[in-house]
């Protein structure tokens, strides 16, 4: 494979953002930064689809790499109906994820 064609490039970038989206570091600032290192100019590396597509990529192997984990925080959550209360590790944690996801204000709100 060519090392300046698309398709390398493409995979250099889904390396990258599965490397980084981990880090205390903004993931998709690389997805912007490296092909303006290496001078690349291809229309579709530097779209919104592209880095949409790079991130759900991401995603998608988390959900993969963890499905045992999701699924037994879901089970975790319908006991949690079935109880009314948490119990166990899983429902604990799900409980906690639920909570952590609710805002706390409106977004864009202007303080009073």
């Amino acid at each position: 494979m060519e090392l300046s064609s698309p398709p390398f490039q493409a995979l250099l970038l889904g390396i990258l953002q599965g490397l980084t989206e981990f880090l205390p570091i903004s993931s998709s600032a690389h997805l912007i930064l490296l092909p303006r290192f290496f001078q690349w100019n291809h229309p579709l590396l530097d779209s919104l689809p592209f880095d949409v597509a790079l991130h759900a990529g991401t995603l998608l192997a988390i959900l993969w790499y963890f499905w045992r984990d999701w699924l037994e925080m879901i089970r975790g959550f319908f006991r949690i109906l079935a109880k009314r209360k948490a119990g166990d590790f899983q429902e604990r944690l799900i409980l906690y994820i639920i909570l952590a996801t609710i805002p706390s204000r409106a977004p864009f709100a202007t303080p009073h």
